[in-house]
């Protein structure tokens, strides 16, 4: 793919690249936070530092406040509001 849009260079280097992160549906902690904040699982588009964790074994989940669309833009924000779900959300699954 990354050949085929680049065919009308003379050349390109690949400079970094990273494998997709684990998909750890199994995991106890990720099914109680799916439980707790009655958030759907669904695929991430984009690399996170999920992928990275998961080279070391660890669980990642990208759980928290705020709309995909907005991320890493100038007019990011999040609702406080949300953030305090978010936060009540992870304690919940992480207590139990």
């Amino acid at each position: 793919l990354l050949r085929r849009a680049c065919e009308e260079v003379d050349e390109f280097e690949v400079i970094d690249s990273a494998p997709a992160g684990p998909v750890r549906v199994d995991a106890p902690f990720l099914s109680e936070l799916a439980r707790v904040s009655g958030a759907a699982r669904t695929a991430k588009q984009g690399w996170t530092d999920v992928a990275r964790l998961g080279t070391y074994g660890v669980v990642g989940v990208n759980y928290g406040p705020g709309e995909t669309a907005q991320a890493h833009q100038a007019d990011e924000s999040v609702a406080l509001t949300d953030l305090e779900t978010v936060f009540a959300n992870l304690k919940a699954a992480i207590v139990g």
